[in-house]
């Protein structure tokens, strides 16, 4: 598998709370933004991978990557997901940072902005 492969996997598995699950694939300074007003990290930031719900049907498009030096890549795209408790899909535009350290991929920053699900439809 490709370095772009596996980023878009890890990218996926975030979500859905794979075998590249949340909570260990944050590097230790992680920052995560949840539009309107959430900024999260460190005690913060493990509460919310503890008890934000693992979604399912997570389909990742509009996909963009760049990387910004060696070790060191960004994502942007759209994600629309749903979950058991939450009635309609869900639809976000994102962006998240990895860095490659001893050979493995941290999520060093994830930005999440809600889509209205009348937005979403135009």
């Amino acid at each position: 598998m490709d370095q772009e492969d596996l980023l878009w996997r890890l990218e996926r598995e975030y979500w859905a709370c794979g075998s590249g699950n949340r909570e260990n694939s944050a590097g230790p300074s992680a920052l995560i933004v949840l539009a309107p007003d959430r900024i999260l990290e460190g005690a913060d930031l493990a509460a919310a991978h503890r008890d934000e719900p693992c979604w399912e049907d997570v389909d990742l498009y509009d996909r963009h990557l760049a990387y910004q030096a060696i070790g060191l890549a960004v994502l942007a795209y759209k994600v629309s997901a749903t979950h058991a408790a939450q009635q309609e899909e869900f639809r976000a535009t994102c962006s998240s940072v990895w860095m490659r350290e001893h050979g493995h991929w941290m999520h060093i920053q994830h930005h999440r902005t809600f889509v209205a699900p009348e937005a979403a439809a135009a």
